[in-house]
């Protein structure tokens, strides 16, 4: 799989999108748009360390709000809107 991931060229798309699964796949090209300072964009229902860093990632999300909520520490969803738009998740 790997040569396939090598030969994604960033430079011909204007965002990066990724559902949140194969986060294993999707990681690496998802590193690679943020450092070349193009949107990534993610879609977050499952919660775990690689969902976790590809929510690092980027610069826009969409998740259920129970996820936006375990993502910031709060208990109330417009307050986690407002701690991750300020600034990110809570400590884990």
């Amino acid at each position: 799989v790997q040569p396939h991931l090598d030969r994604i060229d960033l430079t011909a798309f204007d965002a990066f999108y990724s559902d949140g699964h194969q986060t294993d796949l999707v990681l690496p090209p998802a590193r690679d748009a943020a450092c070349r300072g193009l949107p990534v964009v993610v879609d977050i229902e499952v919660l775990n360390d690689d969902t976790r860093a590809l929510f690092e990632l980027a610069s826009e999300v969409i998740a259920p709000a129970r996820v936006l909520r375990e993502l910031s520490g709060e208990a109330d969803t417009g307050a986690a809107v407002v701690r991750l738009a300020a600034g990110g998740p809570a400590e884990k």
